[in-house]
């Protein structure tokens, strides 16, 4: 065997070549026949990356002729920004004999790129060395566009979704700082959405969201942008408004769209809007501000009953002060701020004391003399009421024990709310505490009033049952302030009645309030209920009350509510 020189240089053209000529050789009438009819790119190319074969579409993703030079995977056909990568991810393929997927942008001749998937495997010679690639080439164009499209909108009504909507706002802002323009948020809402997907399904719900939001879109025009928000809330950006009546003239006219019949199913539906307005004038403010400021005047739309609100500072500061309070309750109820007073409850006749409404007092508010007028409808809003009400009914059950060791027919009357009333395993969580507490439940008085049966009559009925069955009594408070009292009165299984102060207050003054309180304690007599008098504050009031036949009375007259121990005095005197 003759030795080369040293220093002589190999020449391995014609190793290459051969290298080639194999890899063309599979190349042949059947493969390119297959592949041309492929809807993805195919290519073959040599261990240096050169495109030996390029299928029908992957030649006209590249922009690449029949009579050009061969297809190379350098900075000609893949986007530079993507050649580092696609190199790499390529050598890997070759050095360890495994297919690999990259994405990529491909450039066609004029310059254009598109995003490109290709799937990249390696091509072994008869002694399984990798000698080439083999690769498809899927055009992901189309697909990146319509995923940066669902990204940005909603899929339901295809308007502009949150993303979007504060990308435009915030450019609206900076045009708005630069030509001193106004812009106008629109937070707009659907009424009865809920009562119409209740009825029909969810599906004609959705028909009803789309359908508004086509006509939101046709009432606003097109030079306004119309977003959806949430389930049943849309937000409109209107720029260069000449002013506040511009605005409130736009809402107005949605608000007339959206009275209009909508049809499902062949039926027509109504529904309704609302709408709260914030506005910014040259460019003042955020694009999470102005959302939040329309937000909150929607809200206050609700509660007024009016369908348009304008934002204003008071508003802001009336979220900031609920917000504040939401806070100083969740803090109150960790730290144990929260107990009980005890007002008497006496027998008119003998003036002797029965037991005691229970009372929700904050021992440390956040406002001097907060009660629970002003603390008990805000844990109702924040969704605490149920935590709180099951604390103040665990004390007064223990209070309760305690007192019944000293005399066994003393009770006590704990107020339940409408949330409280409507969960379905209360009967289970009250025999459970009366229970942990050792107290007779024939001890423990229930107390709703008429407002907490509005919302489900029948589910309510059911679960004052329920209580029944676990051996409580139940009072109807505030009694003769609703609407329908004596159709509860029959329905309903409670045993006391107590009759509202402001009647009360009324005896020997008002002909019409002596009337009531007579008919009260004569209806109430007749279903054989108990009667309990509240609000009562003189001794004429009282002596009315015993003439007329009230058996029991709680009131400034007899005491105010005390604490535990000045009640436990009573007991005891």
């Amino acid at each position: 065997m003759s030795e080369r020189p040293p220093g002589c240089a190999v020449d391995v053209t014609d190793a290459a070549e051969r290298v080639r000529a194999q890899l063309g050789s599979r190349i042949n009438a059947p493969f390119r026949l297959l592949a041309d009819h492929l809807p993805i790119g195919v290519f073959l190319t040599d261990g240096s990356q050169r495109v030996l074969y390029a299928n029908r579409v992957l030649s006209e993703l590249a922009g690449h002729e029949p009579d050009d030079a061969p297809l190379e995977l350098d900075a000609a056909l893949v986007h530079p920004d993507d050649l580092d990568r696609v190199v790499a991810v390529a050598r890997r393929v070759i050095e360890r004999g495994e297919s690999r997927l990259v994405d990529c942008r491909l450039v066609d001749g004029e310059g254009s790129a598109r995003a490109v998937r290709c799937r990249l495997a390696p091509v072994p010679d008869e002694a399984g060395r990798v000698v080439g690639l083999v690769g498809t080439v899927a055009d992901h164009t189309d697909v990146e566009r319509q995923l940066e499209h669902r990204a940005t909108h909603d899929d339901l009504t295809n308007l502009p979704n949150r993303a979007l909507l504060a990308a435009h706002l915030d450019a609206a802002l900076a045009r708005a700082a630069l030509t001193r323009a106004t812009v106008a948020v629109l937070f707009v809402g659907l009424n009865r959405i809920g009562v119409v997907i209740d009825a029909l399904g969810h599906a004609a719900g959705d028909r009803l969201v789309r359908q508004a939001a086509r006509r939101l879109v046709a009432t606003v025009g097109p030079d306004a942008l119309v977003s959806r928000f949430a389930e049943d809330r849309f937000v409109v950006v209107a720029e260069d408004l000449p002013g506040a009546e511009a605005a409130a003239d736009l809402a107005r006219a949605v608000v007339a769209s959206m009275g209009d019949a909508f049809v499902i199913e062949g039926d027509d539906v109504f529904l309704g809007g609302i709408v709260g307005i914030a506005m910014a004038e040259s460019g003042d403010g955020t694009v999470d501000q102005l959302v939040s400021d329309a937000g909150v005047a929607l809200a206050h739309a609700a509660d007024d009953g009016v369908p348009i609100a304008v934002f204003d500072a008071e508003m802001r500061a009336e979220v900031e002060a609920r917000h504040t309070l939401e806070r100083s309750l969740r803090r109150g109820l960790e730290r144990g701020e929260f107990l009980l007073a005890y007002q008497p409850i006496v027998e008119l006749a003998e003036g002797q004391l029965l037991g005691f409404e229970a009372l929700a007092r904050w021992v440390d508010p956040p406002a001097a003399g907060m009660g629970p007028a002003q603390f008990i409808p805000a844990a109702e809003d924040a969704g605490l009421i149920g935590a709180l009400g099951q604390e103040l009914l665990a004390q007064a059950c223990e209070q309760l024990a305690h007192w019944q060791r000293v005399r066994s027919d003393v009770f006590v009357s704990v107020n339940l709310s409408a949330r409280q009333l409507a969960e379905p395993d209360l009967a289970q969580r009250v025999a459970a505490t009366l229970a942990d507490a050792g107290a007779d439940p024939a001890g423990l008085h229930l107390e709703i009033t008429e407002t907490v049966l509005l919302d489900d009559v029948e589910r309510a009925v059911e679960s004052l049952h329920q209580l029944k069955l676990v051996g409580v009594r139940l009072c109807l408070d505030d009694f003769g302030t609703g609407y329908s009292s004596l159709t509860y009165l029959c329905r309903l299984p409670v045993d006391v009645v107590k009759i509202d102060r402001s009647f009360v207050a009324g005896l020997g003054v008002s002909d019409r309030d002596s009337s009531v309180v007579a008919a009260i304690i004569g209806m109430a007599g007749t279903l054989g209920h108990d009667l309990v008098a509240e609000g009562v504050e003189t001794t004429a009031q009282a002596g009315r009350l015993r003439a007329l036949g009230c058996d029991m009375a709680q009131g400034y007259l007899f005491s105010r509510p005390v604490d535990a121990a000045a009640a436990a005095a009573m007991l005891d005197a």
